[in-house]
């Protein structure tokens, strides 16, 4: 299990530098924008000022992928839009932040440092 200053200094050094997140176009996010009625901007703008250590769900894990995309991948969840949303981001190289998941919750998250 991760310790609160850890996953502090994780939300340091994503919110560092913001022109380096990017998001997933994948169908469930492109779905989670036209149900929320945001943008992508909109949602990295609504993550960006509303992350917060005590948002932390999992991690850091492995990347599944064959062959493996290097990186941390971090689970997070926080209310956009009124709705409870999964975050799934990895840190890649370049200090790029990929989100991979931004979407609503398709079951209850469990917060461990609520």
């Amino acid at each position: 299990m991760v310790r609160e200053t850890e996953l502090k200094q994780l939300i340091d050094q994503i919110k560092h530098d913001k022109s380096k997140w990017r998001i997933s176009r994948r169908g469930k996010n492109l779905m989670a924008m036209a149900t929320l009625g945001i943008d992508a901007d909109e949602i990295l703008n609504e993550i960006y000022a509303g992350i917060t250590w005590q948002d932390y769900v999992s991690g850091p894990e492995k990347d599944n992928h064959h062959p493996p995309i290097p990186g941390d991948i971090w689970i997070f969840g926080m209310i956009l839009e009124a709705t409870e949303c999964y975050l799934k981001f990895q840190l890649k190289a370049h200090h790029i932040v990929f989100w991979i998941s931004a979407h609503p919750a398709a079951y209850p998250l469990h917060y461990p440092f609520r």
